[in-house]
This record gives structure tokens, sequence and C-alpha cells, in this order.
């Protein structure tokens, strides 16, 4: 047993306590740098009472740098305050449970309704189960599934859709989800229409088929919209649009279907023609210039009669593919005309001639190019003599003289 001693002090100042400490403090260092080769057991601990001054308490402690005492058990109590203050906050929750990061529809135009394919991507912040808003009011809903699987669906009361889907993970987790539904379009004056209440995603990208090409398309709202175009080679079988709207509340779809026009009946052509002729010594040049308007069908070819006697120097126009001259009939030669695209509105021809005249006096006849199955043709007929040659109408059939002040520009 280890043998206490007590020592009594008497009222002291604190430099004597400095020392004493000091003291202490030298021989416990002192007994612990005894070199390792020296194996003599360390003498027993000596456990010493000292008694604190309590006359002299508030002037030896109230001073600067003092210290505070309390027991062990108001001190474990305050260390165990400072570790749980230290612990981090708790995760804040996410201000909602589920959404819809981002929707890839595809609108077909079918007979009476327009089908719609929708992909989402759909992020779950939360454990357990959740109500996606689809909307979808006023559309019927042909499936749905998530991951493959098929998935429920409720109505609220305000007659919107709802996706259930359940997640198990607290962490989030990303679900996809796979929409087909479909509504029928309002038909007016050739103008179709169809809305969609569709779900709402940041990123919402729309595309649209119409199984007929040429067909004027507008998307509302639409923050940027595309025309996909057929193959290089490949004629067009349909009209291909992708569109980008945003979160939009509503997507309108609105379509013109480009008219066929009058079925089984040919095409009516009129023409406005324009014919300079330049008189001069031994040749006669005519260039005439022809407005053709197209309308009932369209025209891949036309044909025109010009006099005999006259040279097709040249048929031209960006729309003709090629042009050629053949025997006519009655003092006609035809000039059949194969265009590039066939053309149903507008198609313009410019034509020139010449002929070579023999004798420098006497009547010559201004020529006429008409072009056939054109059953009307009206337009302006110039005349211009070179210097040193005179010239005088003898006569004309169908047409009226008029002032040079008077021709058009």
């Amino acid at each position: 047993m280890t043998k206490r001693q007590s020592t009594a002090l008497s009222p002291f100042n604190a430099a004597t306590w400095a020392m004493a400490l000091i003291a202490l403090t030298a021989a416990a260092a002192s007994a612990q740098e005894r070199p390792a080769a020296d194996k003599t057991p360390p003498p027993p601990p000596r456990e010493q009472t000292i008694y604190v001054p309590y006359e002299k308490l508030r002037e030896v402690f109230e001073k600067p740098g003092r210290g505070v005492f309390l027991s062990y058990e108001e001190f474990q109590q305050l260390w165990d305050a400072a570790r749980a203050a230290r612990q981090p906050a708790a995760d804040p929750k996410a201000p909602t449970a589920v959404v819809i990061t981002d929707c890839e529809s595809e609108a077909t135009v079918e007979k009476d309704v327009v089908r719609v394919k929708a992909q989402l991507k759909i992020d779950l912040l939360r454990e357990g189960w959740h109500e996606v808003p689809l909307r979808l009011a006023g559309s019927a809903i042909l499936s749905a599934t998530v991951n493959g699987q098929p998935a429920p669906i409720t109505v609220n009361a305000q007659g919107e859709h709802m996706l259930l889907v359940q997640s198990d993970s607290k962490r989030p987790v990303e679900v996809r989800a796979e929409l087909e539904y479909a509504r029928a379009y309002t038909k007016a004056e050739g103008r179709n229409r169809v809305a969609f209440a569709a779900p709402q995603a940041a990123v919402n990208r729309w595309k649209i088929r119409i199984p007929q090409p040429g067909v004027e398309v507008e998307v509302r709202p639409l923050v940027a919209a595309t025309v996909e175009e057929p193959p290089a080679g490949a004629a067009a079988k349909e009209t291909r649009l992708m569109a980008f709207v945003g979160a939009a509340p509503q997507i309108e779809i609105q379509w013109t279907p480009k008219a066929e026009g009058a079925s089984g009946l040919s095409a009516m052509v009129t023409t406005q023609a324009e014919q300079e002729v330049q008189l001069e010594t031994g040749v006669i040049r005519t260039q005439v210039r022809l407005a053709l308007s197209i309308s009932r069908a369209e025209v891949a070819k036309l044909s025109l009669l010009v006099p005999v006697g006259q040279k097709v120097v040249n048929v031209f126009d960006a729309n003709v593919r090629k042009w050629s001259v053949v025997a006519g009939e009655a003092g006609q030669q035809r000039v059949n005309v194969e265009l590039f695209e066939a053309r149903r509105g507008t198609q313009s021809l410019a034509v020139d001639l010449e002929r070579f005249a023999e004798q420098q006096a006497g009547e010559i006849v201004i020529p006429v190019v008409q072009v056939v199955d054109a059953p009307r043709q009206q337009g302006t007929v110039v005349v211009r003599v070179a210097a040193g040659l005179r010239a005088e109408v003898a006569r004309y059939t169908g047409l009226s003289q008029i002032d040079a002040a008077e021709l058009p520009p």
C-alpha cells in the first residue's frame, strides 16, 4: 500500500506556490529522462494533499488568466453539449418531391385524330409514393409504362391525369415513362387545329408528322422549329417538323393541307406576251417574252407554235430542261419545251427568232408565237426599224394600234 503523506501549509504568496510546482515538474522530467540502460524500477508515486488558502482565495485567483474549477459531472455535460453543437445539420428537404426534366413527344396526324407518343425523364427526389402531373385533360390515354412496366394513373378533381410512381431510395433516382394518348382535331375551312394540355418540362421537344408533303404547319407557343427534309434523291411523302416549345401549359398545332386542285381536269393556261421585232437590212429579229398563268393542274411540258420560215434561235428560262423543234401543221412548226419541275401558278419563257429577208422592200409579216392549249393570249407587239429604213402598218388582225407613249415600261 502506498503511504500517504500529508503536509500542512500555512498561507503564503503565489510566488512560493509557483516555485513548488516548478520543482515538482522538474523532478518528474528528471525521472522520465533516465537512460534506457537503467532498469531500476521507479519509486512508487507519492500522494500529497495541498490545502488552498481560503482566506486569500480571491486575492490569489481573481487575476488575469484565472481558471474555472468545476466538478467532473459538470465538465462532462459541457463537453457533450459542445460535441452535439458541432454535428453537421441534416440535409434540407427538396422543395418538391418529383420533377419532369425532359419530355419528347411525337405527334402523328391520322384520319380523325392526332396520336402522340411521349417519352419522359422523371426525377424522384424523396422516398415513397409520388404523383407525377401528366395533365392531358381532354385526351384519351392509350397506354402508360414506367421503366417498361405498366403504371397506374389517377384523375384529380380538376380532371388532370396523375401518374403514380414509387421510390424505395432516400436518394434522388431517375425513372423513364412512356405515354401514348390521342385527341380528335377540328376542321374548319381547310384549316385543321388540335390543342393538348401536355406534361410540362423545361426541355420539351415535339416531332410533328403529317402524311402529306408540302403542308403548312404552325405550332404555338414556339421557341424554335426546323423542317426535316427527305434524304437526297427521295421524294417527300410526308411533312415533318421538329419544334421546341419549352415549359408551355398548352401546345396548339395548326396545319393547312396542300390543295390538290381540280381532280381529273387538264391544266388551264393563259398567256401574257411582250414581243419586240427589230427590222434591219436583210434580217428580222424577234424576241418574245411569255408570262404563263397555270391553274387546275401542274404542267411539266409546254408546246409553242411558230410560223414556218422563222429560225428558233433559243428558248430559255431557269426551269427549262430542254427544247426541240418539230414539223407542225398548216404552215406552223412546233417547239416542244420540257421543264425541270412541273409548275402550277406562274411560268416564264423567252423565245428568240430570226429570219433573213432577200428583198429590201415589200410586205413583211410579223411572226406570232402561240402557246398550245392556251385559250386566251394577249399582250403587246413593238416594231423597231433600223436607221435608213422606213415602215408603216399595212394591215393587222386582232390588234389595235396605240401611241408609243402608251407602251408599258
